[in-house]
């Protein structure tokens, strides 16, 4: 879960029992607000487990399985953004999009590309 929403819950659930007080029974604005406090918490769950899938792998924690189209960082390539990859199991390798690297052992983080209507891991 994420710290915010955590955070957020919380103040929601001390706020909540004075929802039921006669000034807030008149004034139904903190019900409504603590309600839609704690759906903004639920979509914030979501999107962040949905970002946890584009956090850069490093390759000493693992490699991605053989025809995984992945972005690929090097350090060593002085550029602004990922390139992208695949690694070769069998050759021990990865074959790179970047012409002056497209065979290289020198990248040191990868993450999967996720294409739209790939559904996220765990649903």
């Amino acid at each position: 879960m994420n710290k915010f929403a955590d955070s957020l819950r919380k103040v929601v659930n001390m706020a909540d029992p004075q929802a039921n007080s006669p000034i807030a029974i008149a004034n139904k604005n903190l019900k409504v607000l603590a309600d839609w406090t704690r759906k903004a918490c639920v979509e914030i769950d979501k999107l962040q487990a949905e970002l946890e899938q584009y956090q850069p792998i490093s390759v000493s924690e693992g490699l991605p399985d053989r025809n995984t189209y992945c972005h690929l960082y090097m350090p060593s390539v002085n550029a602004n953004s990922p390139f992208k990859g695949w690694y070769l199991t069998d050759k021990k390798h990865w074959l790179t999009t970047l012409k002056s690297h497209s065979r290289t052992n020198k990248v040191t983080h990868w993450w999967p590309v996720i294409l739209p209507g790939d559904e996220l891991k765990g649903e």
